[in-house]
């Protein structure tokens, strides 16, 4: 009985590879609770900021997320990471592992630390002392993980905040 291996022989291993591909993918596939073209990625918002804790070098923030769904089956999230900027420069970073169940069509809030640090302020600060700012246009933005799956979600999302006309006017004539 003669046994025949793919060592050696590119093409065959080629061939091999081929055929088992697509078995792979939806082996990966399946195994994932969101598959892109199954349904609507969620949408997140900022609901609430508060301040927790403020030291010389870090400030620690609460920060609330409404998360939204739009399909038609919940969304079990296991987790997420996220970056907010304020007037395109870096602000505040984090990251949860607090799970939430989106139910379908519904929303949930999702409460996560954040924190900024000095750098992240005073650039904010200056700008807004020197009257530059007329309003504060922020982005969140990072990735969701599902219950079981290892694939992750992009958000995005930008808001803006109008101040007051006279705010950071200071004593300008």
């Amino acid at each position: 009985m003669e046994i025949h291996t793919t060592r050696g022989n590119p093409s065959m291993t080629r061939r091999l590879l081929l055929a088992l591909l697509p078995l792979l993918l939806l082996s990966c596939l399946a195994g994932c609770a969101w598959v892109p073209g199954r349904g609507e990625p969620p949408s997140l918002h900022i609901a609430d900021i508060k301040l927790l804790n403020a030291t010389l070098f870090e400030q620690q923030y609460l920060l609330s997320l409404r998360v939204q769904n739009p399909n038609d089956f919940d969304l079990p999230i296991e987790g997420l990471s996220y970056e907010i900027e304020l007037n395109d420069k870096p602000f505040a970073t984090g990251a949860s592992s607090r799970a939430v169940n989106v139910p379908r069509y519904g929303s949930a809030l999702i409460e996560v630390e954040g924190i900024s640090t000095i750098t992240d302020l005073l650039r904010q600060y200056k700008q807004l002392a020197k009257g530059e700012l007329t309003g504060l246009r922020y982005r969140l933005k990072g990735k969701l993980t599902l219950q079981g799956s290892l694939a992750k979600i992009p958000f995005d999302y930008k808001g803006e905040i109008g101040l007051p006309t006279d705010l950071g006017a200071g004593d300008k004539p």
